[in-house]
């Protein structure tokens, strides 16, 4: 656990692998101390200049002074386009805001660029669940869960979706059925002919 701690305060992404690992660790003081520590590095994985205006971005969001949040946002990506936690916190702002096409895309994005970060996992069903795509919400959040097993608001979540989904007409819910243990990306479901 002390190691954890440590990692959160000088770590760096490639330490995240071994602390991804211990959010499956049986204790539980052992999984918050390995989130938290993830949460920390991922903050600091870009220039320190980008990761002050992060911190800004963040408090401007808080704050709901979007548009700043935004324009920080924006500054960061254009320097550094890599950095993971800036499109999370794009699709963040993006879901606060009601864009959820675009907070799709910045979740995507930030799997892309870092695919243990159960926060863009868990972002990208909050997204497909308002969208209604309640087959993908549910692919999202059970790659969630194996990222993260404890993430309980996730379950909740999931348990919505199939709620959602078993109040849908039959007529909507037929067609392509996914299978949601496969492996991600999800299969995509062929095109029917007109």
């Amino acid at each position: 656990m002390s190691a954890a701690m440590s990692l959160g305060l000088v770590g760096t992404m490639e330490d995240t692998p071994e602390l991804s690992r211990c959010l499956h660790h049986a204790d539980y003081f052992v999984v918050t101390r390995a989130e938290q520590a993830l949460w920390s590095i991922w903050f600091r994985a870009s220039t320190s200049e980008c990761c002050a205006w992060l911190q800004e971005s963040v408090t401007a969001m808080q704050a709901g002074q979007f548009a700043e949040a935004e324009r920080l946002l924006d500054k960061i990506l254009i320097a550094d386009p890599t950095f993971a936690e800036a499109c999370n916190q794009r699709a963040i702002l993006h879901y606060l805001t009601d864009r959820f096409p675009s907070s799709v895309m910045a979740c995507m994005r930030t799997l892309a660029l870092n695919p243990k970060h159960f926060g863009a996992a868990a972002g990208l069903g909050h997204n497909r669940f308002q969208l209604g795509q309640y087959d993908d919400a549910e692919i999202a959040y059970r790659r969630a869960l194996h990222l993260h097993p404890r993430m309980e608001g996730v379950r909740q979540q999931l348990r919505r979706v199939r709620e959602a989904r078993a109040a849908l007409p039959t007529s909507i819910t037929s067609g392509c059925a996914v299978d949601v243990t496969l492996p991600f990306p999800p299969p995509q479901c062929p095109s029917r002919p007109r």
